[in-house]
């Protein structure tokens, strides 16, 4: 999953996100460039004004994670906390 953190300007937060599975197992080396253009692609989709930063996670064996444990991890690190939006 990669994705983009965004909070609006009524202080919303949410994410941004898509996911890919590869069909087969990889380093993480192994797929950067494809990674680096995948983020690229969805930090663009993402409201300008919105966007704090990017994240990606990897889990093994195709384990899907919802937006809602991704959420709770951004926040048990106050990772909503640590960037301002272009309109803050």
């Amino acid at each position: 999953m990669a994705g983009v953190i965004c909070r609006d300007q009524l202080k919303r937060e949410y994410l941004k996100t898509d996911t890919f599975i590869t069909a087969n197992e990889y380093f993480t080396s192994e797929l950067s460039d494809y990674l680096v253009e995948f983020q690229a692609d969805l930090w663009e989709t993402a409201n300008p004004l919105h966007r704090l930063t990017q994240f990606w996670l990897a889990t093994p064996n195709k384990t899907e994670i919802t937006e809602q444990v991704v959420m709770k991890m951004i926040n048990s690190k106050k990772g909503f906390n640590n960037f301002m939006t272009g309109h803050e």
